[in-house]
């Protein structure tokens, strides 16, 4: 509609409760007094909705019989839908017409400079008055309709700065590695040779238990559980090394180049961020110490606004922290005694004092 893809519309008809697809449970319920399986069961929905969420999609609960409203309300939030009861079906009947009428309000606002907030703009021209339920003035018919719109806005955003790659560099959990954090796979890794047996690097937050991870050695990018118990991925001190036909890559560790005009947007002089995106070798986005991240110019035009911190080169002697690797993919018994964990903050501060 407009241009921008709307997604498909589904309801899930559920009571709710759910076990861990990696448990064979009798009965479809979790046991009262497993917190393992509440953990694994929270964590997989929360997936499912941003799932939901990257690949356009809105979600509708519909609870029947003794349900649980949680996770049910839990997965069709984070997938931009709702949790819809008997009394209010009526949402679910007008949806398509509220689709429509966001994809339009989204385009009047498409000349608007990039960066300018477009939630006032569309909350004028929509004429949402309040945004709380309950109070006199507010509508839901209106509500639903700003709602899809702001989800559009910021997937046409994000097509255009990413070209439809997928995700989106955001952290939602300070528990999770941030971006830029360099990992391998983990105790709890059971997703086969996606890393190709090599480390990567963390470029965003999928959900609250799920973090977008690219590997150096094959480029693919995937999300890998992360939560208290479960780390399909774990943080490790390695730093990324580029092949003799690559000038930069995800991972690399940047400061201010030599034709840097952009203030203090890296927290100050000296500082180091990590490359989280690159565009044709001309452009990369760089995450800084203090959460920032921007795009900058690395070749484009000839302009350096940032360079590169000691790119390692192949053949040179790792740093890395896990012991070697069996052809089985395997560890050494030490393994455990050798593993730490470092955030790019922690990596930071550590060349500064070098």
């Amino acid at each position: 509609m407009r241009g921008i893809p709307v997604g498909s519309r589904i309801i899930l008809i559920s009571d709710g409760k759910g076990t861990p697809d990696q448990w064979c449970l009798s009965g479809d319920t979790v046991r009262p007094n497993d917190p393992k399986a509440k953990i694994l069961v929270n964590s997989n929905m929360i997936a499912a909705g941003q799932l939901l969420q990257t690949s356009g999609n809105t979600l509708y609960c519909v609870p029947v019989g003794d349900y649980d409203e949680r996770p049910l309300e839990l997965i069709a939030r984070l997938s931009g839908g709702d949790l819809i009861k008997s009394d209010i079906h009526a949402r679910i009947v007008q949806h398509a017409q509220h689709q429509s009428a966001a994809a339009n309000y989204v385009h009047e606002c498409k000349d608007l400079e990039p960066g300018v907030d477009r939630e006032p703009f569309l909350k004028a021209i929509i004429g949402v008055e309040s945004t709380t339920p309950g109070e006199p003035n507010f509508e839901q018919s209106k509500m639903d309709t700003l709602t899809l719109a702001m989800k559009y806005t910021k997937r046409r955003e994000m097509s255009l700065m990413f070209s439809g790659q997928g995700d989106v560099m955001d952290e939602v959990n300070s528990y999770m590695p941030c971006i830029g954090t360099r990992v391998r796979r983990g105790p709890t890794w059971h997703w086969g040779n996606q890393d190709s047996g090599g480390p990567g690097t963390v470029v965003g937050h999928d959900s609250e238990s799920m973090v977008w991870v690219e590997w150096d050695l094959n480029g693919d990018r995937n999300t890998y559980h992360y939560i208290p118990g479960i780390h399909d991925v774990m943080v490790v001190d390695e730093e990324r090394e580029l092949t003799e036909h690559q000038r930069i890559a995800v991972g690399c560790k940047v400061k201010r180049g030599k034709d840097w005009l952009h203030g203090d947007q890296d927290g100050g002089e000296g500082n180091i961020g990590v490359v989280c995106r690159t565009r044709s070798a001309q452009f990369v986005h760089v995450r800084w110490p203090n959460k920032v991240i921007r795009r900058y110019r690395f070749g484009a035009g000839g302009r350096f606004e940032v360079e590169l911190v000691g790119g390692r080169k192949p053949g040179g002697t790792s740093l890395t922290i896990l012991p070697p690797r069996m052809r089985n993919g395997s560890t050494t018994d030490r393994s455990k005694e050798t593993r730490i964990e470092m955030s790019v903050e922690d990596m930071n501060r550590r060349n500064q004092s070098k």
